[in-house]
């Protein structure tokens, strides 16, 4: 039985879209952006309940999605990256360590959750998790559309895996 992450308290002092800093419940219907109609249709029992960054879309293609927070205790943010058909700028890649020396420093380079959310007219969505301790921190995520789905408290031996909830895809490559 897959239980939900348990949300983490966290102070944001800097959002991805300012002045519209929005946090919406991760759940079947939930609409996470201000300029699209797009809803969640399903969703990963993991990130049921965590609060999302509601975004808009045209802002994250035109300026870099950056984050600053404040937390007194660890915490781990989960971040959907649009897995395209094809390359795209309209999307944020995904961390790449073979293209990027900084692609691990929060222990954000792996797939955590494949195909972890099914959103209309939307490609399918993979999670990454990033690691913070507690403390001040910024994060700067770069150009492109992605999702900011919220913070939990640190998940202890979580095991990577495909919820399957829109495209087929393997995860075999994280063990080698």
């Amino acid at each position: 039985d897959i239980q939900p992450f348990t949300k983490a308290d966290v102070k944001m002092l800097k959002a991805v879209t300012p002045g519209k800093d929005q946090w919406v419940t991760l759940e079947e219907g939930t609409q996470l952006f201000d300029d699209r109609e797009d809803k969640i249709l399903h969703i990963a029992p993991e990130l049921n309940g965590l609060q999302a960054l509601k975004t808009n879309t045209a802002i994250q293609r035109e300026m870099r999605s950056q984050l600053e927070f404040e937390t007194a205790n660890p915490v781990t943010l989960w971040v959907g990256y649009y897995a395209p058909i094809s390359p795209s700028n309209r999307y944020l890649s995904a961390p790449k360590l073979e293209t990027d020396a900084s692609a691990n420093d929060y222990g954000q380079a792996d797939i955590k959750l494949a195909n972890a959310l099914e959103i209309a007219n939307m490609p399918a969505v993979n999670v990454h998790s990033f690691t913070f301790p507690a403390g001040h921190h910024r994060l700067d995520l770069g150009r492109g559309m992605c999702l900011i789905l919220g913070f939990s408290q640190p998940v202890d031996n979580f095991q990577p895996r495909d919820a399957g909830l829109k495209e087929t895809t393997s995860i075999d490559w994280l063990f080698y």
